[in-house]
């Protein structure tokens, strides 16, 4: 019996030593909460804020490491997904794929530029696909609404429309409109908040 009162009382020391310890740290905490507002914004700052997106987590990071990589802004990347696709992944509209609408002209373009194993079909190089045209055309053209132009329809067709004096269309007013829709709403982008019109 003697025994057995002299292994409980270390196990009640442990445990009160552990209690005391959480509620030292709480009250720490707490104050730097309300007495130090610097804490908390360093604390803020410091925390991954992850952007989501009816794409879905691991999509969703897939498509923020190719824009990062090709230095396309993601608003930009999610708006001309939208206007293509509605940001549906399966989407076949005649010779366009995916939620990037990767058509055939582009496939030639991805084999001049180094990309192998095309598939148009695989969610992952479909986003690759499309962050890689875009950017190719923003380098091309610079202004963002000559390189809508010139992803929607083709260099050629946009150069036609350029040489009418016409540098914006409706595709590209849509996709500006909704990058800053999309822009005004990060990190959380919900199907709720895009003009379903």
């Amino acid at each position: 019996m003697i025994e057995k009162q002299k292994k409980t009382k270390p196990m009640l020391f442990v445990i009160f030593l552990f209690v005391l310890t959480f509620i030292m740290c709480a009250q720490i905490d707490a104050y730097y909460v309300n007495y130090c507002p610097e804490y908390v914004l360093n604390a803020q700052e410091q925390a991954p804020i992850y952007l989501e997106t009816p794409l879905g987590f691991q999509l969703t990071r897939h498509l923020e490491n190719e824009c990062e990589k090709y230095n396309v802004p993601i608003d930009f990347a999610l708006a001309i997904m939208w206007e293509e696709s509605r940001m549906n992944l399966d989407l076949v509209d005649g010779n366009d794929v995916g939620v990037m609408q990767i058509n055939k002209m582009a496939v030639n373009w991805l084999k001049e530029n180094g990309f192998k194993d095309i598939d148009r079909y695989d969610y992952y190089k479909n986003i690759t696909y499309g962050v890689a045209i875009i950017a190719g055309k923003i380098s091309s053209f610079g202004d963002l609404h000559m390189s809508l132009m010139a992803y929607n329809c083709g260099n050629g067709g946009a150069k036609n429309l350029w040489n009418k004096g016409i540098y914006e269309s409706k595709y590209s007013r849509k996709v500006i409109n909704t990058m800053n829709l999309i822009k005004n709403n990060m990190p959380f982008i919900r199907m709720d908040i895009f003009n379903l019109e």
